[in-house]
């Protein structure tokens, strides 16, 4: 259906309750509204693990310095400003002055001025000496109750607003929506943002211009708010361009008071401004942080999508505002203002998208950016909310049903943000190497895995970095070589952990530490939440060596229990190469082991082997071939319980001790056939100590383990259900260990040893 712009102007607001207050209901809504102040109030003051402390922190400052000096500077807080590395602080004309608008603490002067007097006469304190000095848990909970005390107001004003449609029960259903189910909740109440005011102003501003279809002289108030909204933030220029010229439109008759009431507030602004700073514009105004950054699209997208700054997955809710559109339209309810309110939604996501600066909003939580205009957001709830008067279609039960899991989700999103420190803050800074700061590194605003408002509730989850170890010497240097391993917990819950390492390698804490206390492979140990991280030494052991690349083995790190049970977890396994050069200077990619094929790689995908140097040991063979290293198949390496490859000519086989590992990591959950020949097994009591007979028990993932009744020479088979990741084999024999020596006193040989394999080879099935 088409709309013609006359037809718009001439749409009449739709009729609740005749679209005013009711003569004897006025004193109850009053009732209401102050209940809801009062509420309000206590509900966002009584939540102070969550007080902004970022672009707000000088606001209550700068409302003091226009009590006690009636000017804007900052001059005579140098000393907490240098503490605090100057932030959010420039330097004009030799004064520092707050760098973000002076709207917000304006509003702030009387409540910072009463603060005052209560601290003077009650507590005996000079709050301005306090500031000066100080800034602690008083400044904060000064700012955090001017900041609920506009949250508060902002509710009163969205009631009211929701009267002019709604029954009361459904005016308290909006209030709730925009209480709890917006950034109002998690960022505005949280502390003196730009945004809290904003809202504040333009809710104001909308309200006027609705009650104004009934009575039309209010709509030349409508202009002070909306004024005061741009002192407060640059970007409700545009609320103030659309909205004044549907003012011209539709209330022409009031278009001049309109305009003067305005100047009220901007000349003296304007004044001011070019008083303080030299130009009618201050530095935060300036158009240049705005335009074009480079990430134009992805911003679009961003601040409707992204699981750190979506408006639409922190607030799902407003995805009924475009039910509510379909319902004004099919209704022949849709109205000019409509469509002007809607315009200034879709030219605010533009500007915001547009920011030079970031369309992320820094250190922020949620769809800071998009928080001005969730009065008009609110206001296209109103058609859905309406339906829901009886009586009650089964499709506005469906609607319904929908509506309070949209609301629902939107709840506990914004309670995370209001409520949960990691969520609001800890999410955006760095933990070591682990995770980056976001404005370094803005991938983490898609990073579905780690969605802001989950912060606090996720498991521990194991991470370690680097994902492989990989050395290069000269031939001749033998010396042991020092790297180290940062095992972290970027869950919210203790990490229960423990680390094994191969024969060639050796664990121990504190890596920078001359005497180093090893690592215990059968103990586990805790790391708390908060991405904490625990370094480890790694000494590598390279004596005996031949020119050419070598694989190592891999150290397991793996998540546990602290209890008797098993360690459990998706373990992570970080393979060890090394390549000896030749004295001739040239790299060498032959296989030291004639008759076996040695892979080489100069680097893995998917985060779980990027080292320069990448060696699939030769003897771990899959589908009867040379292990490729390809991200979508089967990788394997020897861990703990291994000793080197041995080869007498073409011959070679591996000793092991029992128990031995195999780390086998799978894209998917298969089935794989491992296959192998014993070339030796102990056996007490047969001659030398070495028999022909026995018996294997192989274990995957700390499963049941399987016996395998196994023979000398022969090859024998074991079905092994991996998952997706890393996977754990472990083999033992029962027969258990031998030391060497006292099979042969003349080898000289202290090894423990049980039995030893040829070539592993791995069947996909």
């Amino acid at each position: 259906m088409a709309f013609l712009p006359s037809q718009l102007r001439e749409s009449p607001l739709p009729d609740v309750e005749s679209g005013v207050l009711p003569t004897g209901g006025r004193w109850l809504d009053l009732g209401i509204a102050t209940m809801l102040l009062v509420l309000m109030f206590v509900i966002y003051f009584g939540i102070q693990d969550t007080i902004a402390i970022t672009d707000s922190m000088w606001t209550v400052h700068v409302a003091m310095s226009m009590v006690k000096e009636g000017d804007i500077d900052l001059d005579e807080y140098t000393e907490i400003i240098a503490r605090r590395n100057n932030f959010g602080v420039l330097q004009l004309d030799g004064h520092l002055h707050y760098f973000f608008p002076w709207g917000t603490p304006f509003m702030a002067v009387p409540f910072v001025f009463a603060a005052d007097v209560f601290a003077e006469r009650v507590q005996s304190m000079s709050l301005y000496d306090h500031l000066k000095t100080t800034y602690d848990s008083v400044v904060q909970r000064i700012e955090l109750s001017i900041a609920s005390l506009i949250g508060a107001l902002t509710c009163v004003v969205v009631y009211f607003t929701g009267r002019l449609f709604l029954s009361r029960g459904q005016s308290l259903l909006l209030v709730f929506i925009a209480a709890f189910c917006t950034s109002v909740w998690s960022t505005t109440s949280r502390g003196l943002w730009q945004h809290g005011p904003s809202i504040l102003m333009l809710s104001t501003a909308l309200y006027l211009i609705l009650a104004a279809e009934k009575k039309p002289w209010l709509v030349q108030f409508a202009s002070i708010p909306l004024a005061y909204s741009w002192v407060i933030r640059p970007t409700n220029s545009i609320s103030i361009a659309i909205l004044s010229i549907y003012v011209l439109i539709r209330f022409r008759k009031y278009f001049v008071q309109y305009v003067l009431w305005a100047m009220l507030i901007a000349i003296p602004a304007l004044v001011f401004n070019f008083s303080v700073y030299g130009s009618i514009l201050p530095p935060y105004f300036r158009p240049g942080r705005v335009g074009s950054s480079g990430t134009f699209w992805e911003a679009l997208a961003g601040n409707l999508v992204s699981p750190a700054r979506g408006l639409l997955v922190y607030s799902p809710i407003f995805l009924f505002g475009i039910y509510g559109l379909v319902l004004k339209l099919k209704n022949s309810e849709f109205r000019l203002l409509d469509a002007f309110l809607f315009g200034a939604i879709f030219f605010h996501w533009l500007i915001i998208s547009a920011s030079r600066e970031g369309w992320w909003a820094g250190h922020s939580y949620g769809p800071r950016l998009f928080s001005d205009v969730i009065p008009y957001l609110l206001y296209f709830l109103i058609p859905t909310i309406r339906q829901f008067a009886p009586p009650i279609t089964v499709r506005k039960a469906t609607v319904l049903v929908l509506f309070t899991l949209f609301a629902g989700f939107s709840f506990f999103t914004h309670f995370r943000g209001a409520t949960e420190p990691a969520a609001a803050f800890g999410w955006n800074w760095q933990y070591g190497n682990v995770v980056q700061e976001v404005n370094n590194d803005p991938t983490r605003l898609w990073d579905w895995s780690d969605p802001q408002f989950l912060r606090g509730l996720r498991p521990a989850i194991l991470y370690v970095e680097p994902h492989s170890l990989s050395v290069r010497v000269q031939e001749g240097h033998t010396s042991p070589r020092a790297h180290s391993l940062l095992v972290a917990n970027l869950g919210d819950r203790d990490l229960i952990w423990q680390a094994k390492s191969p024969s060639r390698a050796h664990l121990a804490w504190a890596p920078d530490s001359q005497t180093r206390e090893h690592v215990d492979p059968e103990t586990v140990y805790t790391l708390p939440p908060g991405e904490s991280t625990q370094p480890l030494g790694v000494t590598i052991d390279i004596e005996g060596y031949e020119p050419g690349v070598h694989s190592l083995g891999a150290i397991l790190v793996s998540t546990g229990s602290d209890d008797d049970q098993p360690v459990r977890g998706s373990p992570i396994a970080i393979p060890i190469s090394l390549e000896i050069l030749p004295v001739t200077n040239q790299p060498t990619r032959s296989a030291p082991v004639s008759g076996y094929h040695l892979t080489f790689l100069p680097l893995m995908s998917k985060g779980y082997l990027t080292s320069e140097l990448v060696v699939a040991p030769p003897d771990i063979l899959v589908n009867g071939a040379a292990q490729t290293l390809a991200e979508d198949g089967i990788q394997a390496f020897y861990g703990p319980g291994w000793y080197d490859l041995e080869h007498l000519d073409a011959y070679a086989w591996r000793w092991a001790k029992s128990p031995a590992e195999i780390y086998i990591h799978s894209p998917v959950r298969r089935v794989v056939k491992l296959e192998s020949k014993p070339v030796a097994l102990y056996e007490s009591g047969a001659p030398q100590g070495m028999g022909e007979h026995g018996i294997l028990k192989v274990a995957t993932n700390q499963e049941d383990s399987i016996e395998v009744a196994v023979q000398r020479e022969h090859i024998f088979s074991i079905d092994l259900e991996l998952g997706s990741g890393w996977n754990v084999v472990a083999i033992e024999s029962l027969a258990g260990n031998v030391r060497a020596a006292d099979l042969d006193p003349d080898s000289g040989d202290s090894r423990q040893l049980s039995f030893a394999l040829d070539v592993v080879n791995l069947i996909e099935e």
